[in-house]
């Protein structure tokens, strides 16, 4: 692929978001998500999927789960085997559901539950998945406490489920599985206790010691870890503090730690939802959404790891304007899945690219959507933000405005620091109706707040930045 965004959604407008991604050993990949076009009124959510080949290519159209209608589908979670075949799970109605499928897209069989019994106590939600390259599957979900289903690669149940936590407390959440080349899994999650737990167990189910405290500390509210794994079943688990920050842990296959706790942010993430992803020889790389500077735009920022846990580069910017990540790791390729809103601001949309591990930059949305033409002015906040010390600066112009030539004016975007002086013109010309972005280069610049305005015809707008260095 070329590294270009696109749009996985096929239609126009829609509230499509909480989308999962799933790749096989070829490299071709399936992305699910939710999404309210069919359902009634909007009220109610169905469940979507599209294919694509390892080139980026469409496979068809976009394929609706549609089970029922009346009932409102949660995020779903899906997982492939090595030649494509996969997975959907999802929770409807207080059950946890699954679908198997073929590769080319075709339903096997009916979709099914997950466990038989819940109580009024201990509602069963958000299932994650792993899946072996041979097809066996795992599903967990949380309820009063954290629960886990093994099933063979024909659907079949293995055994009961198993209850993965110690102790029983008031409330475990946010499962996350693993599952290495053998078929041993791990299973992480956080408890109300404030802190993030693991579970290793072994291809048949049997459990490998006792639950595993992952973080070091208890300064802070733990929650929403993300795992993975390599080929051997070396595992990596992250999760999101309370304080704004995202950290990681490493482990051997035997549960032996590697090292203490470590911090993956540069800034403050502001925003909990994390994916973690493993090539075969244990390669790494965490992504997470951060909102700083304006709560109501988020990025989606990520960082690379080697096998050994060195850092590969710093923290990049894997999307702008994006939400509720996905990723996955495979063969030098970065595949990511992320929630965007439509440049309208009617919904939001699906996106999610392919980009190199060894030069993940991303061509961004707006140069995708090009063709599209903006209906109103609009100046984004700009990102990363605080920043050091280069930041981009998106705006949008309407055809309206400009094709009326008594307001054919230049476009102006100025940048000056906290007592008003200009210290950089990034752009002072006439443009044509369309999305646009400029990077700020503020290295000859010192630490502080800035403020950056763009002027054209009647418009005029103005944001705060933050540069640290």
């Amino acid at each position: 692929t070329d590294g270009s965004n696109f749009k996985v959604n096929d239609n126009k407008e829609s509230a499509s978001s909480n989308s999962s991604i799933a790749v096989d050993g070829s490299g071709n990949f399936v992305i699910t998500w939710l999404d309210n076009r069919k359902t009634y009124e909007g009220v109610f959510r169905d469940i979507f999927i599209q294919r694509y080949s390892n080139n980026g290519t469409a496979l068809g159209d976009n394929i609706n789960l549609n089970r029922k209608i009346t009932e409102d589908y949660q995020p779903p979670s899906i997982a492939s085997d090595s030649t494509g075949n996969f997975v959907i799970t999802w929770e409807e109605n207080n059950y946890i559901y699954a679908q198997r499928f073929s590769k080319n897209g075709t339903a096997i069989d009916s979709s099914f539950k997950v466990h038989n019994t819940y109580t009024s106590l201990s509602f069963p939600l958000i299932p994650s998945i792993a899946m072996n390259n041979s097809g066996d599957f795992i599903i967990v979900w949380e309820g009063d406490n954290i629960y886990a289903q093994q099933f063979s690669k024909e659907g079949l149940k293995i055994g009961n489920s198993l209850k993965v936590n110690d102790i029983d407390v008031f409330y475990s959440c946010k499962p996350s599985i693993c599952m290495d080349k053998n078929g041993n899994f791990v299973i992480s999650w956080a408890s109300n206790d404030c802190s993030i737990y693991a579970q290793r167990y072994s291809s048949g189910g049997t459990r490998l010691g006792d639950n595993l405290k992952v973080n070091d500390t208890d300064v802070s509210y733990y929650t929403i870890p993300s795992i993975c794994s390599d080929k051997n079943g070396n595992f990596i688990i992250a999760w999101y503090s309370g304080y704004l920050n995202i950290y990681a842990q490493r482990y051997l296959n035997d549960g032996t730690a590697l090292g203490k706790n470590f911090k993956v942010n540069d800034i403050d993430s502001w925003y909990p939802p994390i994916s973690i992803s493993s090539d075969e020889i244990g390669n790494y790389i965490i992504s997470w959404e951060s909102r700083v500077e304006n709560i109501s735009n988020s990025n989606v920022f990520a960082q690379r790891y080697s096998s050994n846990g060195e850092l590969i580069g710093k923290n990049f910017i894997l999307t702008s304007n994006g939400s509720s990540p996905d990723v996955k790791l495979w063969n030098g390729r970065i595949y990511s899945t992320w929630t965007a809103p439509d440049k309208n601001n009617i919904g939001e949309n699906v996106y999610a690219n392919v980009i190199d591990w060894n030069n993940p930059i991303a061509t961004s949305i707006d140069e995708k959507e090009s063709k599209e033409i903006p209906t109103k002015f609009a100046l984004s906040q700009n990102y990363p933000n605080p920043f050091n010390p280069r930041t981009t600066i998106k705006y949008s112009i309407p055809e309206e405005v400009i094709s009326q030539k008594s307001k054919v004016k230049n476009v102006i975007l100025k940048v000056y620091d906290i007592l008003g002086r200009e210290v950089a013109v990034l752009v002072n010309e006439v443009q044509k109706p369309g999305y646009y972005e400029v990077e700020w280069d503020a290295s000859n610049q010192p630490s502080g707040v800035y403020f950056y305005r763009i002027t054209t015809g009647n418009y005029a707008a103005t944001k705060k930045m933050i540069l640290i260095k």
